[in-house]
């Protein structure tokens, strides 16, 4: 049953109440105790806003989310990808988990059974037996360990003698305890917290399948895979989303809660606060693995049917697996686990080297093709060929953006200077003044001061990627203006274009990889604002689309941190 009280509205003059739906891994009283702290801070921090906690289980927070009775969601990976394909919710930060001083962004599963069973050791004793896993959607209390189980030929399916569902990681943990089944599958530090709160003794437990993470400090049985994600539903206002993202990322993890200031409850409870938005991509490649969520058919589409239709993706993709095969190999065979730095530097090398390989052959396909289109009469062969000639620029665009993007995801950090964000702007306007002239497009620089901020030189291609789309996506004889917004610790830049619009099913994922709000004659490889998303998490920034306020169009935005003479850091 839902917790209604939390959701009466303010009243008329009164502050706007917003409700965080939060998954009730361990019931809901744990999330109350844990996650109020994190509601009375950004209370606190969002000017004339009143945020509330929803504890929710597995069913209830479909419901809750496609009803619009919460504003922001924290769920497990699993649910957020779910929820992001059915309902366009979008990530902001992800949760930090702290445990000993420290804070972690990733967590695993955890395949236990009683300590004196001496029947289950490995992986391949689970034959025959009873399991127990929270959820059929949990993420950490059952898919994690089904993949690890499947990876070592246990079939969930077929395999074990029955499975049941606890619906909480708690009373999976008390089951297995009490013998009432032989195996259970919860999350990574469910076994830490309630020893350390007194309920268990962890030597009642064993392992299966134990792993041992560098600096990960609790027990294991899978690969590691990033944490929570602390979500916006889709109808919540964007600018709200982001007064949101700032608050938690500035959240202190070790100030006491203002309710009580002499208890020792963070303000943050188990979590050591949040972080910029991890890469799900390993939750989605589970999924697909396994056929989950919004890829339950994935693969199944006839594979000549694939190929006729998307023949340039399947090159680019045996393209780009022959890099990573190869890439892979030269790790396995060279490469030392403490040689982060030197394997970086040898991904870099590498992805030259096959850049220029790839870009070769490609190369030298338009240069023929050009050639036959000369020498070729018949129009309709002449139609081929120029499809081919756009197509292949298309794969040389994409594996040109590929190397690029590739480059940046090795990289952890970038060396940041004092730089005048309004200098940068002009000299980009400057570099694209051809394109503006040729669709006689007027370009509006609203930067009459100095914004100086820590940047990296790479930030100009922030900035050349989104006036050049802007120019790209409005019509001729519009206008494109770029602004400067003061916004407290940061510079917020706005291209504003006179274009069609994103459509708001297209908002939350028009910065991932290959994904691209698409208008016919509008080249480009789907990846350009992937790279920006990437150099501006570099910078420890923001990025976004809004609607324009103003009329037709949109305002793409970027958020960089001032320059702070006090501090090297910022």
């Amino acid at each position: 049953m839902l917790f209604g009280f939390f959701l009466l509205p303010a009243a008329s003059g009164e502050e706007n109440v917003y409700v965080i739906g939060i998954l009730s891994h361990r019931g809901p009283d744990h999330s109350l105790s844990t996650l109020a702290g994190t509601a009375e801070y950004l209370s606190e921090e969002v000017p004339n806003c009143t945020f509330e906690i929803l504890p929710l289980d597995y069913d209830e927070i479909f419901d809750a989310v496609s009803n619009d009775r919460v504003d922001f969601v924290l769920t497990d990976p699993f649910l957020y990808v779910e929820l992001e394909s059915t309902y366009g919710i979008s990530r902001i930060a992800t949760m930090k988990n702290s445990w000993g001083g420290n804070a972690y962004t990733e967590y695993g599963g955890v395949i236990i059974t009683r300590s004196d069973n001496d029947n289950i050791n490995e992986l391949s004793d689970l034959r025959g037996k009873s399991l127990m896993a929270v959820d059929e959607h949990s993420f950490g209390g059952f898919w994690i360990g089904v993949r690890t189980m499947e990876h070592n030929d246990i079939d969930y399916r077929e395999d074990f003698s029955n499975i049941t569902f606890g619906k909480t990681h708690d009373a999976v943990v008390y089951a297995v305890r009490s013998g009432s089944v032989d195996v259970g599958i919860i999350r990574t530090d469910v076994l830490e917290r309630l020893a350390a709160e007194g309920k268990i003794n962890i030597s009642e437990f064993k392992v299966i399948n134990q792993q041992h993470a560098e600096a990960f400090p609790f027990l294991l049985s899978t690969q590691l895979y990033p944490e929570w994600a602390f979500s916006k539903v889709s109808s919540t206002p964007l600018e709200l989303a982001e007064e949101v993202t700032i608050a938690l990322l500035s959240m202190p993890s070790d100030t006491p809660s203002p309710a009580n200031e002499s208890n020792s409850t963070l303000r943050s409870g188990n979590y050591a606060g949040w972080t910029i938005p991890l890469d799900y991509t390993p939750v989605h490649e589970l999924m697909k693995e396994l056929r989950l969520g919004p890829y339950e058919n994935y693969g199944r589409v006839p594979l000549n049917e694939a190929i006729a239709q998307h023949w340039y993706w399947v090159v680019l993709f045996f393209m780009l697996l022959v890099i990573i095969v190869t890439y892979d190999r030269l790790t396995t065979e060279k490469i030392k686990k403490d040689e982060l730095e030197k394997s970086n530097k040898l991904k870099d090398l590498f992805t030259d080297i096959m850049r220029h390989d790839l870009l070769n052959p490609a190369g030298t396909i338009k240069g023929f093709n050009d050639v036959l289109y000369l020498k070729e009469d018949d129009e309709e062969k002449r139609k081929i060929i120029e499809a081919i000639n756009r197509q292949t620029d298309k794969l040389i665009s994409m594996i040109d953006s590929a190397a690029k993007l590739a480059k940046l995801e090795s990289s952890h950090e970038l060396e940041l200077d004092k730089r005048d964000l309004g200098v940068i702007l002009k000299n980009v306007a400057e570099s694209l003044d051809h394109g503006l002239r040729e669709k006689d497009i007027r370009l509006e620089l609203a930067i009459p001061g100095k914004y100086p901020s820590r940047v990296n030189e790479i930030i100009e291609e922030v900035f050349t990627n989104l006036m050049s789309n802007a120019i790209k996506y409005s019509p001729e004889g519009s206008k494109v203006k770029v602004e400067i917004i003061d916004a407290g610790s940061y510079w917020k830049v706005h291209v504003i274009d006179s274009g069609d619009g994103v459509a708001d099913e297209n908002k939350s994922r028009i910065f991932e990889r290959f994904t691209r709000a698409d208008r016919k004659g509008i080249k480009g490889s789907g990846l350009g604002l992937a790279i920006v998303k990437r150099i501006i998490e570099l910078h420890n920034g923001f990025v976004g689309v809004n609607d324009n306020p103003e009329g037709k169009g949109s305002v793409f935005w970027v958020a960089l941190k001032k320059y702070d003479h006090t501090s090297s850091h910022n």
